[in-house]
């Protein structure tokens, strides 16, 4: 259906007062099946480009596709009242492409597995800049029949839409705007999406501003459900790490190793992708360090790091440079 407001059919502003409204289901537990929806964490950086016509992570657990060249995505302090930062989605100054621009979270499904069947409500605050030129936005709950498929959402097993609206046009004032739907009984996974299309020539600030992104099941959208930082942060970890500080040090001979076993910070979702960044400070080695998996079963917690010595040698690598270290992703 359209979206709703005051409750009832529509929109609230950031006075509004309806939204709070609580069952008994709703105020325990894992309320909101997004993360990091408060857009408070940006391990990948604080402003990202796209657009080659691929998906990219950009804020934590969000990633925007968009075909148009230079398209930016970045953290702002612009927010309504509660929130400390936003998504600014935007066509950069002089942008000529009409591609489509898209924010996406894919929900795993041990996550949103109980909400098969169910009634759903999508919400988050968004305003448009002071150059948009988008129209309507579309605000949409992407499902599928198959578990954790990842990638593109819109080519998913199963592909159909609980929430499938384009009936709003933001105001350069932050509101408050929420949609109800239902999950067919056979889904696995869904996907939240919203999306804008630019028109013309850019200007200055063709952006799109979210914050506050929330899905609950029910048929009302109640107050956000705020995490503790770390307890969100930890949620992030669980699909993407920065490991940094990384330091290992050892006497041995030409043509041996040197290395040793790291703990991520969290149990990640699968084993993950590593991927060593930046130059590393290193002596007595023939190469920059290796990473790998750590095997014995436990590549979920745990990852490798190794060098092979050129000489006789007190080796050691660390990472000393800002931008060096470790990633770890196990991103659907």
């Amino acid at each position: 259906m359209s979206i709703v407001l005051d409750g009832t059919l529509g929109i609230t502003s950031p006075a509004e007062t309806v939204v709070g409204q609580f069952s008994s289901a709703s105020t325990m537990g894992f309320k909101n099946r997004i993360i990091n929806g408060a857009m408070g964490i940006w391990q990948r950086g604080t402003s990202i480009t796209v657009g080659a016509a691929a998906y990219t992570y950009t804020a934590d657990r969000f990633k925007t596709y968009s075909a148009n060249s230079a398209t930016t995505v970045s953290r702002n302090t612009s927010v309504p009242a509660g929130f400390q930062y936003s998504l600014q989605l935007q066509r950069p100054a002089a942008n000529t492409g009409t591609s489509g621009l898209s924010s996406v979270q894919i929900i795993e499904t041990s996550n949103c597995a109980d909400l098969a069947g169910q009634a759903i409500t999508l919400s988050f605050w968004v305003k448009k800049g002071a150059n948009y030129s988008g129209g309507v936005i579309s605000a949409q709950v992407l499902t599928g029949t198959t578990a954790d498929q990842g990638g593109d959402p819109y080519s998913w097993t199963g592909l159909a839409t609980a929430i499938n609206d384009s009936s709003y046009t933001p105001t350069t004032t932050w509101t408050k705007v929420y949609y109800t739907g239902t999950v067919a009984s056979n889904v696995l996974e869904l996907a939240t999406a919203i999306n804008f299309t630019p028109t013309g020539t850019a200007g200055a600030d063709d952006s799109l501003y979210i914050t506050g992104v929330q899905l609950e099941k029910g048929s009302t959208a109640t107050s956000f459900d705020y995490r503790p930082y770390g307890t969100e942060l930890s949620l992030c970890q669980r699909y993407y790490a920065v490991i940094n500080n990384v330091y290992c040090r050892a006497y041995n001979t030409n043509g041996a190793y040197i290395g040793a076993t790291l703990s991520l910070p969290v149990t990640m979702r699968a084993a993950p992708t590593l991927t060593k960044t930046g130059t590393w400070n290193t002596t007595g080695t023939n190469a920059q360090p290796t990473v790998q998996d750590a095997g014995n079963g436990n590549s979920q917690q745990s990852f490798s790091i190794y060098s092979l010595l050129s000489a006789s040698a007190d080796a050691y690598f660390v990472t000393v440079n800002s931008g060096t270290g470790v990633t770890a992703s196990a991103e659907l």
